[in-house]
């Protein structure tokens, strides 16, 4: 029996997984060492963690009052291409245990994201996994995968708090770090908006808060500086913030009307990998924000 893949064409379509990727040196030792105890999920986590963390860098070049417009939507694109890619295999609907193994490898993707200080990947992949599609499968996770979901959750907060863990961290944060720590771009521009609001309601009721003033002033002056190292970014953005889920085949299949309902048909249809198991009940259609800006 061949090997299973890690990622499907169409995933390292969208990952642009055919650029950047360096060619090994021949006859290098280290190279073949490298490539005996090295497996194709761990390469294909190196390679798709580089190029999350340049399209992170990237996207920090839409921060712009014009640019910005952009984001809500390319952040969308993002998180349903990844749910995507989780229950799909290019031109087919994966089986629970494909499933399984995909969660297993995003999981694992944001925990490298993490621990390398692109947050906004790691929070990006958070709020798929934490989709209405994906949780309706109910699926077990390991005791590692566990402990990552488990520390993502410490260390950003959760959708219900509005990820406030993370906001902390990015006001705590040194200005020469900002090659380094590479905040969430909807967390950033979520409470900045909030910030705003919250600020404009105070002065119309006669109230001053300093202190949102404050984290206002501070929140703009962030956006403004990681906008200003990152404007010029040789990089064009990768496809998974690009391509537009609805046009893919099987999406557009799909009898329902928008993209919450689109994923929920395909997730229902999702079967055990053996017929034994019987058939994943439906469960009732949740109305839940698609993402968390």
């Amino acid at each position: 029996m061949g090997r299973k893949r890690v990622l499907s064409d169409e995933g390292i379509k969208l990952f642009n997984m055919g650029f950047d990727v360096p060619a090994p040196t021949r006859g290098c030792v280290k190279t073949i060492l490298h490539n005996l105890f090295t497996s194709e999920f761990d390469t294909n986590i190196d390679t798709s963690s580089l190029q999350m963390r340049k399209a992170s860098m990237k996207l920090y070049s839409f921060l712009s009052k014009v640019g910005r417009k952009s984001i809500p939507e390319l952040i969308d694109n993002a998180i349903v291409n990844i749910i995507l890619l989780i229950m799909l295999d290019d031109d087919k609907i994966n089986k629970l245990h494909r499933v399984k193994y995909n969660i297993h490898y995003y999981t694992h993707l944001a925990k490298r994201a993490h621990d390398e200080g692109d947050h906004h990947t790691a929070i990006l992949i958070k709020a798929a996994l934490e989709n209405t599609a994906i949780r309706r499968l109910k699926l077990k996770t390991n005791k590692g995968e566990k402990k990552i979901l488990q520390e993502l959750e410490s260390d950003y907060g959760t959708f219900m708090n509005c990820n406030s863990e993370h906001l902390r961290h990015i006001l705590a944060a040194k200005e020469e770090d900002i090659e380094n720590f590479l905040p969430s771009v909807m967390v950033l521009l979520m409470h900045l908006d909030k910030t705003r609001e919250y600020a404009k309601g105070y002065k119309q009721l006669g109230m001053v808060s300093d202190r949102l003033i404050y984290v206002q002033y501070q929140l703009a002056q962030i956006v403004e500086d990681y906008y200003k190292h990152y404007k010029d970014y040789d990089m064009d953005l990768i496809e998974l913030y690009l391509r537009n889920p609805l046009n893919n085949p099987i999406m557009q299949s799909q009898p329902s009307k928008g993209v919450c309902a689109k994923l929920y048909d395909i997730s229902y249809k999702i079967l055990p990998s053996s017929k034994t198991q019987g058939v994943l009940k439906r469960t009732k259609n949740n109305k839940s924000i698609l993402t968390t800006h």
